[in-house]
């Protein structure tokens, strides 16, 4: 249910940057539309895109079954030490696909996800286009 939320500039986005590097301590790669889920799948990311050598897996969580990274070129600052040359994953953070695949925004990030104003409204939008009775 939550996908078809993120189709609408409702659910928008919201937030600043607080430089903290949290971000770049639990990402979620995504390859061929999917969230990588194991190491496999991640080697071969890997070998179609080298810049993929930068994150390292971190944890599996068992809930959302698929793995989390975390990037090797934070600084002991948590700051990007390769900033000019970071890849699009960073660049577009925060991405909503990253949220359609079940990746959160840690305590103290900047960003946050602006709920439905109107549930009910576009709830039966959806229903309406999949012809379901109202």
């Amino acid at each position: 249910m939550f996908n078809f939320l993120n189709k609408y500039k409702r659910n928008p986005i919201t937030g600043t940057c607080r430089c903290c590097g949290k971000c770049c301590k639990n990402l979620i790669l995504i390859n061929r539309g999917k969230p990588v889920r194991n190491i496999e799948q991640f080697n071969k990311l890997k070998k179609k895109k080298n810049y993929h050598e930068r994150f390292r897996p971190v944890f599996r969580d068992a809930e959302d079954n698929f793995l989390y990274f975390s990037c090797d070129r934070l600084d002991d600052e948590n700051k990007c030490s390769d900033y000019q040359h970071r890849p699009e994953i960073c660049r577009e953070y925060p991405n909503k696909n990253m949220i359609k695949y079940g990746g959160r925004f840690l305590e103290g990030c900047g960003y946050r996800i602006k709920p439905a104003e109107d549930f009910k409204e576009i709830l039966s939008q959806e229903m309406k286009k999949k012809n379901y009775p109202d």
